[in-house]
């Protein structure tokens, strides 16, 4: 058996052959790259600047367009050798983070796998590095010693593990290596997650677990769902499954163009835009519902968010209050009000066009029963509102075929008044632009949809509403649900629901097909998500393949079972479909998991990664000023042992707000709200419902008494709330405690 100080020097050798070849191919592509980003943006100004002055020469412009075509390819080979350096120094700093030792069956040879962030080719055609994304790569991640197989492009390859070794190089310095079995692999991972917690999500490349690589190399299912506890890693999973999936689709186009994240608001966005890049690969889009709403139905309408709207609900003064908002949203996003709202197009169709008889130069042109008749037999594949644009372009096309005999009937009829005698001609024109306007104006009548109004004539018209419900179960409280939208759709702020059902009314009778070049969709925090929404989605993206996250246990005021995934099945109606769970948390502490598994289903399984710390505290001070005088100093404790972030969870922005003048000028804190773009380091203040897929070091969950936690629904916040810090937590109170912490095993410092 080899010692340790053989096996170093050996790896010393292989390291340093490899940070040598990095530095080599770093230095040619530096040299090779001799056009620099001002020298294009130069090129590009001189040769708008010459297209200014070229417009009325066709050579001139004819020798711009092949110059700019050249323009364009040199910008595009700029940029490909710029992601190229990058990723060399990357490499340069760490260039590999696992090795194994493989043997194939059938083959005496054994190769040693070097696994890292990218490919490392040396100058004889020799692979280095692996990037983890390679078929072989796999290997690592779901095998332990012994028997191993792994899908390649040729088909299924065996063979034999015989070494599996990790390494810490960091800043271009190799530090250590260790051989891997899985105590070590889980201690390993164990000092990792001791550390504190960063700004932005990182990589977790040498930590992928088996069951994450699966989720990451899924490529069989059009509909991957994945049901993870908090902490599970579900987010991070998604974005190297994205990495991987462009990584693959480099044969197929597949770029990041092509996928969109659906964020559940700007803060997440924020919090997970560096994992990409991290990973070597541009950054893909990502929309929250908020984008979605605003880029269907225009932005002349206030939208309520989807943060308002929680806020709304949590804050609601009375029960009755609370139910009919709850009762309002899940009505108007059910499967029921979508099956609604498709009748309501059929019935706007055949009922409610104001379709108008033509009359134009003294002739009847088109009777409005032929053109009912026309648009209600286009093509089924004709949206509603492009059936009408239709039917506006034949009667305008039979206008302009008018126009000249109209023109000679105007000039013959101008003639006869003397005051006209040398304008004939341009008066004759001008009277007739203005009658062609005003009959395009009375066209455009029946063949522009106001969406909105037809929106608030559903609930406005009882006899309507009921007509197009006919049939379907509704609610009990649907005459107030009904007289409640009225009142809603009459104010200046569109609510959330309503922004949903009118953004799904505009694409079901317009254009389905807006995000046309999107073949993957990823969906995360899909637990708070209604039918509308997948409908939605649906629509949106017809043709894409879709990763969809969720927790059933996170949802905000609305209960989720796990039927809800088959429920999703069947809307997507996706031929390969499968759902995978995550079921160990790897964020907190052995403590805190306990503490939090409290507040859900005892049905539902939970693992934790075995990781011990301190037990959480719920801490009682007798009045409001001693309670946040203790807050103060539990958030100067915590900063002088060093964590980097530190959250103050309470229920709504509006005790956010409150909270935060009161103690903002006794210490560095932030209040972040809705459009909170910073990184997530220092201390803040933040409601509960905006902390989702976030995590902080240490977590104060404030007012924590009978009167803020009391409900099922109270209970899913505290989970929520529970499951944020690595580290530790610790809840407030003054008056009564919640009900709902009775029981649990804490530090009760009362």
């Amino acid at each position: 058996m080899r010692s340790y100080e053989d096996e170093l020097k050996e790896e010393m050798e292989y390291f340093n052959q490899t940070i040598l070849e990095i530095q080599l191919q770093l230095s040619q592509k530096l040299t090779e790259n001799g056009v620099s980003r001002d020298d294009i943006i130069s090129s590009r100004e001189e040769m708008w600047e010459d297209m200014g002055h070229s417009t009325g020469d066709i050579d001139k412009l004819v020798e711009l367009a092949q110059y700019l075509q050249n323009l364009n390819m040199q910008t595009s080979s700029y940029f490909s050798e710029v992601d190229e350096i990058q990723k060399l120094k990357r490499l340069k700093d760490s260039p590999y983070f696992a090795r194994i030792d493989f043997t194939e069956d059938g083959y005496s040879d054994l190769e040693k796998i070097y696994i890292g962030r990218h490919t490392l080719i040396d100058r004889n055609n020799e692979i280095l590095i692996y990037d983890w994304r390679s078929p072989i790569a796999s290997i690592f991640y779901r095998f332990e010693l012994g028997p191993v197989y792994y899908q390649a492009p040729v088909g299924e390859i065996s063979g034999n593990v015989s070494l599996k070794r990790q390494y810490e190089i960091k800043e271009g310095k190799f530090e250590y290596f260790f051989d891997a079995n899985i105590q070590i692999v889980d201690e390993f991972l164990r000092k990792l997650l001791s550390q504190g917690t960063s700004a932005k999500m990182t990589t977790i490349l040498e930590t992928i677990q088996r069951d994450q690589d699966m989720i990451i190399r899924d490529e069989k299912n059009d509909l991957l769902m994945v049901q993870g506890v908090a902490g599970s890693g579900k987010t991070s999973v998604a974005l190297h499954r994205i990495a991987y999936l462009m990584y693959q689709g480099g044969m197929s186009n597949l770029s990041h163009n092509n996928i969109v994240i659906i964020s559940p608001n700007i803060l997440f966005s924020k919090y997970i835009s560096n994992v990409l890049p991290e990973l070597g690969e541009d950054n893909v889009e990502t929309l929250d519902f908020e984008n979605i709403c605003y880029d269907i139905i225009g932005d002349d309408r206030t939208l309520q968010t989807r943060n308002e709207f929680f806020e709304e609900i949590i804050c609601a003064d009375h029960d009755m209050e609370k139910d009919l908002i709850k009762s309002s949203m899940e009505f108007k996003t059910s499967s029921t009000f979508v099956i609604i709202l498709k009748k309501l197009i059929f019935h706007y169709e055949y009922s409610m066009t104001p379709f108008e008889d033509i009359y134009y130069n003294n002739r009847y042109l088109f009777h409005r029963q032929l053109l009912k008749s026309k648009f209600l037999n286009r093509s089924e594949y004709i949206s509603t509102c492009a059936g009408l644009k239709q039917i506006e372009n034949i009667i305008l096309e039979r206008i302009r075929e008018e126009k000249a005999g109209r023109l000679k009937k105007l000039e013959k009829f101008i003639s006869k008044y003397p005051e006209h005698v040398f304008e004939i001609r341009p008066y004759a024109r001008l009277i007739s632009i203005k009658e062609i306007s005003k009959l395009a104006s009375n066209i455009r009548q029946f063949t522009n949809i106001d969406y909105f109004k037809l929106y608030y004539e559903i609930f406005s018209n009882k006899e309507l509403f009921y007509t197009v419900a006919e049939g379907l179960e509704l609610t009990e409280n649907i005459e107030e649900i009904r007289v409640y939208t009225v009142k809603n759709l009459q104010g200046e702020v569109l609510k959330y629901e309503d922004a949903l059902a009118l953004t799904f009314l505009k694409i079901e009778m317009g254009n389905k097909h807006i995000y046309k070049d999107i073949k993957q969709v990823v969906i995360d925090e899909a637990q708070d998500y209604y039918p509308i929404h997948f409908e939605i989605l649906n629509s949106l993206f017809p043709n894409s393949k879709y990763t969809i996250l969720a927790d059933i246990n996170q949802t905000i005021e609305k209960h989720t079972k796990l039927d809800f995934y088959e429920e999703i099945q069947k809307m997507f109606k996706k031929e390969s479909a499968t759902l995978l769970t995550m079921s160990k948390s790897f964020r907190s502490t052995n403590e805190i998991m306990d503490f939090s598994s409290n507040f859900i289903d005892k049905s539902i399984e939970l693992e934790c990664f075995s990781r011990n710390g301190t037990l959480p505290e719920i801490i009682f001070r007798n009045t409001r000023k001693a309670l946040d005088e203790k807050l103060v100093e539990i958030i100067k404790g915590y900063e002088k042992e060093d964590y980097k972030s530190i959250a103050v969870l309470c229920k709504s922005f509006k005790d956010s707000e409150i909270l935060y003048g009161e103690i903002k000028d006794r210490l560095d804190i932030k209040l972040i709200d809705g459009n909170y773009y910073e990184d997530i380091i220092g201390s803040f203040i933040i409601p509960i419902y905006m902390s989702k897929g976030l995590e902080f070091d240490a977590v104060i969950i404030y007012d924590v008494d009978e009167n803020h936690y009391n409900s099922e629904d109270d209970k899913k916040l505290l989970y929520i709330a529970s499951t944020r810090p690595l580290h530790r937590l610790s809840l407030l109170y003054t008056g009564k405690a919640s009900s709902l912490l009775k029981g649990i095993n804490c530090n009760d410092i009362g």
